[in-house]
């Protein structure tokens, strides 16, 4: 109940969020087809999180987050015949583009902008005075007394075609399915992000300082000792099930959230666990605390369920048949995900079964289709069951990799993700961050961070216990710079 409660109020959000995506992520890329890709990526991302609180975040974060580690097919910028200055976009760096749509169309001040992008206050300011000249064509275009009064004007003539927008009851079903397979499969998840991140990586400190290698984070002594975010962990196993944290670097503070009466009632218990937790760890953080009100929850709900549209109930509707659809494929093996194809469905499950066993799960398929009158073309993509393993081996190991780079802002750290190739009998890491230009001449330090984050990871992997965990296969590691291409290091 709970579950299905926090999925609906993801939707709602989702739903108050859509349009404002739709014209932001246009006004990005100024194509109206990989825009619609991107809201599709961030619309999979927020679904895709196991812990979710509106009252706290920021609505376009997401967006930038997806859009950061986006790749989008060559094209020309372009976003109407009457928007002169918006079309001038086109000529900034992706970076100063989003900082000047941030202040001037989602007209966030400078102090929210940091929040957005955790840039410091006065690099936003910087970026924003040299890359509005050339925006406004040295005030050619309007000057820059006018230029909110411009910008909405020309805002007022951006249209998004029905065809360019996101086909929301699609991608959140798929979210939905995806992300209770992967609620099933795992004892501890992470509560800030449920992607599918695959890492690990340590760094002995004193072997680089003699072998004079840059000295990176030390991944392998929070993953030892435990850190912040074991203190979730912790708390699952003394019973408090409903309360949740979320640890913020930048101003050393915890928030711990509670969803129900019941955990509200021990909220002083369970401060004092956290209290004592941080302690023990030596750990330095301010706690803050917030309950979210079942009844409040339920109530929006409920008036939502009220109001409807057919689309909707379609699409929750459909919500259900694909819950069933998993329970019925995990009772023969193991769903891994779902993708819409052309064609059809596609389920990625593990290739465990006989042919006969499959003939029963398709009948078995197609029967809960017809219950639901939803029936539909669907197709099985097969992966091993050592894939499968060694990938779920790495998700505990994301805590102290997000802690070790998080705890440092300058390393930009953004996302990792672990796929083991069976062909290739290789565990590829992918390491994505939001530092820019890292491929430039003259950036040499954002270079010797993304240099440190590769060895902290190639140290770490290489630990006894962690290769053991990795089932001793070999991996390749990879390093992501803001626009999503590969960092080339020598």
């Amino acid at each position: 109940m709970k579950e299905r409660r926090l999925d609906k109020k993801k939707d709602l959000w989702i739903k108050r969020n859509l349009e404002k995506w739709n014209l932001f992520s246009y006004l990005l890329i100024g194509d109206k087809h990989e825009a619609s890709i991107l809201v599709k990526n961030t619309v999979q991302t927020i679904k895709d999180r196991w812990i979710f609180f509106p009252k706290t975040q920021s609505s376009i974060k997401p967006l930038l987050k997806a859009y950061r580690k986006f790749i989008y097919k060559d094209h020309t910028y372009y976003i109407h015949k009457e928007t002169p200055l918006l079309n001038q976009l086109s000529k900034l760096h992706k970076e100063d583009r989003v900082v000047l749509l941030l202040k001037y169309v989602m007209d966030l001040s400078d102090k929210e902008i940091k929040k957005v992008t955790r840039k410091s206050e006065r690099k936003i300011k910087g970026r924003i005075y040299r890359s509005i000249i050339i925006w406004t064509e040295q005030e050619k275009l309007t000057s820059l007394k006018d230029l909110r009064e411009t910008v909405a004007k020309e805002l007022s003539v951006v249209t998004l075609q029905n065809d360019t927008r996101v086909n929301i009851e699609s991608v959140v079903t798929q979210a939905n399915i995806i992300r209770k397979g992967k609620v099933k499969r795992r004892l501890f998840v992470s509560v800030l992000i449920l992607c599918l991140f695959f890492l690990g990586g340590t760094l002995n400190e004193k072997t680089i300082q003699v072998t004079r290698l840059g000295a990176g984070p030390d991944i392998y002594q929070i993953y030892k000792n435990g850190g912040v975010y074991e203190l979730q962990n912790e708390l699952s196993e003394q019973g408090y099930k409903d309360a949740y944290i979320d640890p913020n670097y930048d101003d050393h503070s915890i928030a711990v959230y509670t969803y129900t009466s019941k955990e509200d009632e021990r909220k002083e218990e369970i401060l004092a666990f956290v209290e004592d937790y941080l302690k023990k760890k030596e750990l330095d953080y301010s706690i803050q605390y917030e309950f979210f009100n079942d009844v409040e929850v339920d109530a929006e709900v409920e008036e939502a369920d009220e109001s409807l549209s057919e689309e909707e109930k379609l699409m929750y509707r459909e919500n259900d048949m694909m819950t069933e659809i998993y329970e019925v494929i995990q009772k023969r093996t193991t769903l891994y995900g779902v993708y819409y194809e052309e064609e059809g469905l596609k389920f990625t499950i593990v290739d465990n079964f006989s042919s006969e066993e499959e003939k029963m799960l398709v009948k078995e398929i197609k029967d809960t289709m017809k219950k639901y009158d939803l029936l539909q073309s669907f197709g099985f993509q097969k992966i091993s069951s050592k894939k499968v393993k060694i990938e779920e081996n790495c998700w505990p190991l994301y805590h102290p990799i997000a802690e070790a780079f998080q705890k440092k802002e300058k390393y930009g750290f953004e996302n990792i993700v672990f796929t083991y190739e069976d062909a290739e009998d290789v565990l590829e890491v992918e390491i994505y961050t939001s530092m820019y230009h890292m491929k430039d001449e003259g950036n040499e330090e954002n270079k010797k961070m993304a240099k440190e984050m590769k060895r902290s990871m190639a140290y770490f992997l290489s630990q006894p216990k962690i290769s053991k965990i990795i089932q001793n296969v070999p991996f390749q590691i990879k390093v992501f710079d803001v626009t999503g291409e590969e960092v080339e290091l020598n």
